[in-house]
């Protein structure tokens, strides 16, 4: 592994938009830099990890911070809040993707590289692809009131994956009349361009008869277990009844392989 004090500040910056799934382009505009010098600084960290792809620098380095942060972390009390289209939990402390795959222990999450009210993307290859052959995963966030939530990256209408947007702004009336308050930040599906909002999935813009859908999650020492066999279906459209979702205090959970999205090949007709 790499030290990571070899990083410049500038790769520092450009390394926390990796773990938070931008993309190359996405970084120059939040650096407001150019896209060559972005991909220039993404190559270089790729390089100084002796890592074979951004995804397995940005697990490297996370690797490293839950080392060193390993001799100071807090013991971190659990509670678990099971709430319709979201599970969180209040904690005290940070993650870290153990190991990757759907054993019968589920998803290890070690305590360890959370960026607060930042969400972090971890790839898990057991949960298959998108219609355009991506890797799906999850995106797990420690809110500012220290709540955590596990949303699944895929879009439940077009199964394709969603992506954080930091400097998306939205608020005010939905196409469904509902109010949503002024926020900055929300999770995007790349295919429809459907929007949800970041602290418990429901659905603000789009045709998706839910919000995103969550995993089930419990605590294990110093780890968050994620139940990749256990989940909950986002939360209702108000408007819409007789559908597959989870109405306000009533989780829809579904066992097993997670139900496929309502148009599988969206875009590929």
């Amino acid at each position: 592994m790499a030290d990571i004090d070899r990083l410049t500040q500038r790769e520092r910056e450009v390394l926390r938009l990796m773990a938070a799934g931008r993309t190359n382009a996405e970084i120059s505009r939040e650096l407001s830099i150019s896209f060559p010098t972005a991909k220039t600084h993404v190559s270089s960290i790729i390089a100084k990890f002796g890592a074979a792809s951004r995804e397995e620098a940005v697990a490297r380095w996370q690797s490293e911070v839950a080392q060193q942060r390993r001799g100071w972390v807090l013991p971190w009390l659990l509670l678990g809040v099971f709430g319709a289209g979201a599970v969180s939990v209040v904690l005290a402390g940070s993650a870290q993707l153990r190991h990757r795959g759907g054993d019968s222990e589920g998803l290890r999450v070690d305590l360890a590289a959370l960026e607060l009210g930042r969400p972090t993307h971890f790839v898990v290859p057991s949960l298959g692809e998108t219609p355009f052959g991506a890797p799906l995963g999850i995106w797990v966030t420690r809110g500012e009131d220290d709540q955590l939530t596990v949303f699944f990256d895929r879009d439940p209408h077009t199964g394709c994956a969603v992506r954080w947007q930091p400097e998306y702004e939205g608020g005010g009336y939905s196409l469904s009349d509902q109010y949503i308050a002024p926020f900055i930040g929300a999770y995007k599906d790349g295919c429809g361009g459907w929007v949800y909002l970041k602290d418990d999935g429901r659905i603000v813009f789009g045709a998706s008869p839910r919000g995103l859908d969550s995993f089930d999650f419990a605590a294990a020492g110093d780890d968050l277990v994620v139940h990749l066999d256990r989940l909950i279906l986002g939360r209702c459209r108000p408007e819409l009844v007789d559908v597959d979702c989870s109405r306000p205090g009533a989780p829809m959970l579904v066992t097993g392989e997670p139900p496929p999205p309502a148009v599988p090949d969206w875009g590929q007709r």
